[in-house]
């Protein structure tokens, strides 16, 4: 039981980082298009 506990969070803590990797790439193509969507982002 406690080793597919530690599969589980080792699956949670990648796709988290996956998806933390993915949301910086999807602000930067989109800044790159439009500046306006980076400052309702950032707050700036």
């Amino acid at each position: 039981m406690e080793r597919i506990r530690d599969r589980v969070k080792i699956i949670l803590i990648l796709l988290l980082i996956f998806g933390i990797l993915f949301f910086t790439y999807l602000i930067k193509s989109t800044s790159k298009h439009s500046k306006i969507f980076r400052a309702d982002i950032f707050g700036s």
